[in-house]
């Protein structure tokens, strides 16, 4: 993606009227997708992001319209004369939680996640939509075809990966044939909620105090969409649940605290955990050989847990 500083430095001066900042690239930025910089002065801090394909801003900025946050705030926004769109955030200071995960301490992680599932739901609750899709009513369907679209989507991931993913046959043919038996689990979906799906610890920014970790501000809402909402509950299984079971109990407690969750929710599990796979699968390998081991690392411990998935019920 075509961006320069040169490009950081005039946005700054004309927008935002800072006639010279400093620039600092954030991020992963060798997978070449989204771009993000921090921009400070010796006065003030911004996060700028440039995005790579359209509809991405689209979705921060709806999704964020919705769901307030103290800490997150769009200041500007635009389009380069290249055509990439660019949007200007304050600077929210602390540590992402994927950063600091392994240090903080068990009873410190129950607390956390109890304001994770509080947020998450909190999120969920925020609006209530007729229909599932994206911001645009070309990508936007009835809630009463979500089963049919669903199955016809997993099968496009299915192909997809025996398309390319050859090396890993025995793995993908043992999820994909546990996965197309679980197609009679999907859920009718009644209602459309806002679904962030990257709720992660990559976008949880967490504050530390008085010894304490807290979870600050959720980033990143350029995948936010209407949808269902348990892909965001079910993202939180492949680096954490089934790691660390122990932590779904107090998610759930703060969920709950807001929105309940019903018996589909354990009924359709087998199904998003299989399918959450074999989604990363289908393109991991052109962003990051890594991500790609990665996620048939998930594919492969899921298998060996998953005549045992009761242990993992909400």
């Amino acid at each position: 993606m075509n961006v320069t500083y040169d490009d950081i430095g005039q946005i700054f001066k004309e927008k935002l009227y800072q006639p010279k900042v400093n620039i600092l690239p954030c991020g992963n930025h060798n997978l070449n997708r989204n771009l993000v910089f921090k921009v400070y002065t010796s006065t003030a801090q911004w996060i700028i992001k440039f995005y790579y394909k359209p509809l991405k801003r689209t979705r921060e900025i709806n999704a964020l319209s919705f769901f307030k946050q103290a800490h997150l705030e769009i200041i500007d926004q635009g389009i380069l004369d290249n055509g990439i769109e660019w949007l200007v955030y304050n600077f929210v200071e602390g540590q992402l939680l994927e950063q600091c995960y392994e240090s903080i301490s068990e009873a410190n992680l129950n607390t956390l996640f109890f304001d994770m599932g509080r947020e998450m739901a909190r999120l969920h609750n925020v609006e209530l939509f007729d229909y599932f899709g994206d911001w645009v009513p070309q990508k936007q369907s009835a809630l009463e075809h979500y089963k049919d679209f669903i199955i016809n989507d997993t099968e496009r991931l299915i192909l997809n990966n025996l398309h390319h993913n050859q090396d890993q046959n025995h793995i993908l043919n043992a999820a994909i044939d546990l996965l197309r038996n679980e197609y009679k689990h999907i859920r009718q979906l009644n209602v459309g909620r806002l679904c962030h799906r990257d709720f992660d610890g990559r976008n949880i920014i967490v504050s530390f105090s008085n010894e304490t970790y807290k979870l600050d501000t959720i980033l990143d809402f350029e995948k936010c969409v209407v949808f269902n909402e348990y892909f965001d509950i079910i993202g939180l299984y492949r680096k954490y649940f089934l790691n660390a079971p122990q932590l779904i109990k107090p998610f759930k407690m703060g969920y709950e605290d807001i929105l309940k969750i019903d018996s589909s929710f354990n009924e359709e599990l087998k199904f998003n955990l299989l399918r959450l796979g074999i989604d990363l699968s289908s393109w991991a390998k052109y962003v990051s050989n890594d991500f790609y081991v990665e996620t048939i690392n998930y594919l492969s411990d899921l298998l060996s847990k998953i005549d045992q998935i009761e242990q993992y019920y909400l």
